[in-house]
């Protein structure tokens, strides 16, 4: 269950740009860092908001996505009674907090809800489609708010067909995963059978031995010099790999 931050990357199409850059090279470098105001953006409009694309995992590695939460720092400046937050936006709407600004930089986190309903799949976490927010609610008549870092947390599981390795005969653990491929070349079991099964990783979980699926060729390489030659039985169809 990885959990990733994803920064702001650019406001390229995005369906609000209406903040003010105050202090920063652009606005996704004045929103990457919680440095008070030496990199910030602003607004001192009701309603303003402000969009950005951020930097998604890339579609092979997501599998179910759990949750999404936006977080950002800001505060108000000069007169009380600011109401602004972060949130979520795509083609359905939006999913925002509203809470009242101190004077003081703080942490607001908005869990956000697929806007339009339903759950959020892989397809949705993608540049053009969902967008980090900012927003201004409210002014009172003098002053703004900035804001000084904002940003996603993804929650997902990895997604992709892996492959279990595993003895045939009795099911143990052949190799820990990653980083010791190079040691299959040193085993020799003649007279083993060997499985490698494509499988949702769910169905393997005795099992610590498994392959994403663009793994694949560099396992069949390294067991293609395994001594013994094992024969190779598939689980599934071969299209599933």
């Amino acid at each position: 269950m990885p959990v990733s931050d994803l920064a702001a990357v650019d406001v390229t199409g995005v369906p609000y740009d209406q903040w003010q850059l105050y202090a920063g090279a652009s606005k996704p470098a004045a929103v990457a860092a919680n440095d008070g105001d030496t990199t910030m953006i602003r607004s001192g409009t009701s309603n303003y908001r402000q969009c950005f694309n951020v930097a998604w995992p890339s579609p092979s590695v997501l599998g179910k996505v759990n949750s999404l939460t936006a977080k950002g720092y800001l505060k108000y400046v000069t007169y009380s009674g600011w109401y602004a937050g972060v949130g979520c936006r795509n083609a359905s709407g939006e999913r925002m907090s509203k809470v009242a600004m101190t004077t003081a930089y703080a942490l607001y986190t908005q869990a956000c809800p697929r806007p339009g309903g339903g759950s959020w799949t892989p397809a949705d976490c993608a540049s053009g489609v969902t967008w980090l927010q900012v927003m201004c609610y409210t002014s009172p008549g003098g002053g703004n708010v900035p804001c000084t870092q904002a940003w996603f947390t993804l929650d997902y599981d990895a997604g992709g067909t892996f492959v279990s390795l595993i003895w045939h005969d009795n099911f143990s653990i052949l190799l820990p995963l990653l980083g010791l491929l190079g040691a299959l070349s040193g085993i020799s079991r003649s007279g083993s059978e060997l499985l490698l099964a494509a499988v949702n990783p769910e169905a393997y979980r005795h099992s610590r031995t498994r392959f994403r699926r663009d793994e694949l060729p560099m396992v069949l390489e390294a067991l293609r010099q395994i001594q013994s030659r094992p024969r190779f039985v598939f689980l599934g169809q071969p299209a599933m790999l």
